[in-house]
């Protein structure tokens, strides 16, 4: 009799656990808009606002240049990663149309609080990348 309750405890306890709602995780670091600067160095400074999302189940960055002129290029951002305090994409920018060529750029770095460190790697090297949080 004591093995059979023994057993009923055991097949209960692990019912529980199994019908037990998934615990919610916390959002990435990084989800949100981002004031950013990216110096390539000689002088040359980027700015954007770049802006991870959540969709469905993945995550997407929305990178929009301080520049005008680069709203009409196209670009593709992919490989999106987001995981606690850090992050990476890939972005690939289409300069053809303004006589250059197609580049391809793997922005990664960290949070901290509202502030975003990390590099900007081309086929030219590594660019700093910091970023403030824009607040909602």
């Amino acid at each position: 009799m004591h093995n059979r309750k023994t057993l009923m405890g055991v097949v209960a306890a692990t019912l529980a656990i199994v019908a037990m709602p998934a615990i919610a995780q916390p959002a990435p670091a990084a989800i949100g808009a981002w004031d950013t600067t990216i110096e390539a160095g000689g002088g040359v400074v980027f700015e954007a606002t770049i802006t991870f999302r959540k969709t469905g189940d993945d995550y997407a960055v929305d990178f929009l240049d301080d520049d005008p002129a680069a709203h009409d290029l196209k670009q593709k951002i992919y490989d999106v990663k987001l995981t606690g305090a850090k992050f990476s994409f890939r972005r690939t920018i289409d300069f053809s149309t303004l006589g250059g060529e197609v580049l391809e750029v793997l922005y990664e770095g960290e949070v901290d609080g509202d502030h975003l460190t990390g590099s900007a790697t081309s086929a030219y090297g590594p660019s700093l990348m910091t970023a403030t949080r824009l607040q909602q």
